[in-house]
């Protein structure tokens, strides 16, 4: 019989915090999707096949827009960040809003599920600073609040002893679930990249153009290296490769071991978002709205779809079709083999979260903080 946690989270005590109030019934739930991209390496690959069919479960409502993120999921609910300070949460089959906690800061990173505890930052208005919470749900409060100097607007890494992160200052951090510091590590360099871990190794990209990896237990540098201009999208881990994009559109394929280039291919058009890779092929979008599926030991190319909008979000990966997300309004269905758009939904907004799917249903997110679960239909 698995037991339950009746949680109560009253927040009244934070700076700059307005009083907040969750009521959740949870069970323990052996397969959430805990952090942005489902894990540390950032998988955005479903082994699953799923319907071309699909139809409207419920619209729900969040105060401000959302950035570039996905929501977060645990047992019967969803949680999901806007850039207003809100950490929203829904109940996963009916869309009722069960609650919120709101920060007078905009919250720029998904919710990060760690058991009962769930992590996130914030910044501080009008200051080059950002508060790291923890909230403990069986004790039924905030366990931690720690002041970071710096903005972190860029999604966070979960480690068994506490979480990763990077402000836009390029200091990077590790604390432990106590809210304590465990190590700081100035790169000297902007960073807007989302970081990704696997092996021990931390990878992200500065706004110099390069590409850094760092001992996750001690925050050491290990590499260093020039790869070209700005790297704004983020890091995603496959094996021993590391996959971005940068401002000239160039997608590349480099070790994660030492940060070497093993290819490179021009897509023509920026980058932003994290690529999806696994399976043995990367697929990845630009802002030009040119959507490709290249295989991923050399680089070549596999096909490639002229979308008419602009990509920003990562796809979702399926078995047999590709979910992408367009800020032209749009939600496309991709062949995944050959690249051909079967159809598109209409959204009434642009499309800023990367889809999840958990519990069979499918969540997007757009515009004015807008919520949307789907069910497929067989």
């Amino acid at each position: 019989m698995k037991k339950v946690f009746f949680i109560f989270l009253l927040i009244s005590f934070i700076p700059a915090c307005r009083l907040s109030l969750i009521r959740l019934d949870v069970k323990y739930d052996k397969t959430p999707y805990s952090l942005f991209g489902g894990t540390n390496e950032r998988n955005f690959f479903l082994d699953q096949e799923i319907s071309l069919e699909v139809k409207e479960k419920w619209t729900g409502s969040i105060n401000g827009s959302f950035n570039n993120s996905s929501v977060t999921v645990f047992d019967s609910y969803i949680f999901v960040n806007d850039l207003s300070g809100r950490i929203a949460v829904f109940e996963i089959n009916t869309g009722k809003r069960s609650g919120e906690l709101k920060e007078e800061d905009a919250v720029f990173t998904a919710p990060v599920i760690k058991d009962f505890w769930v992590i996130f930052a914030s910044i501080v208005k009008g200051k080059n600073l950002s508060h790291l919470l923890f909230y403990d749900y069986n004790a039924g409060q905030v366990k931690h609040l720690t002041e970071i100097k710096g903005r972190v607007t860029n999604q966070l890494l979960l480690d068994k002893d506490g979480a990763i992160l990077i402000t836009e200052d390029g200091d990077l951090m590790k604390y432990d679930f106590a809210g304590n510091s465990v190590w700081i590590t100035k790169t000297n360099s902007t960073v807007h990249s989302n970081p990704a871990m696997s092996r021990g190794i931390i990878v992200f990209g500065t706004d110099e153009g390069e590409i850094i990896g760092a001992d996750k237990d001690s925050g050491k540098i290990l590499y260093r290296e020039k790869i070209g201009s700005p790297v704004m999208g983020g890091v995603t881990i496959s094996g021993i490769k590391c996959y971005f994009g940068n401002d000239e559109g160039i997608l590349y394929c480099t070790s994660l071991q030492n940060g070497a280039v093993d290819w490179k291919y021009d897509t023509k058009a920026r980058i932003i978002m994290n690529p999806a890779a696994g399976e043995g092929n990367v697929i990845v979008g630009n802002l030009a709205g040119d959507l490709f599926k290249l295989d991923a030991e050399d680089g070549a190319l596999i096909w490639k779809t002229e979308t008419k909008g602009s990509l920003n979000a990562s796809p979702l990966v399926t078995r047999n079709i590709i979910l992408v997300p367009d800020l032209f309004e749009r939600l496309h269905f991709v062949d995944r083999e050959n690249g051909e758009i079967l159809k598109s939904i209409t959204v009434e907004g642009r499309m800023k979260l990367s889809p999840v799917i958990q519990k069979n249903l499918l969540f997007v997110g757009f515009d004015r903080g807008k919520m949307r679960a789907y069910e497929f239909v067989d």
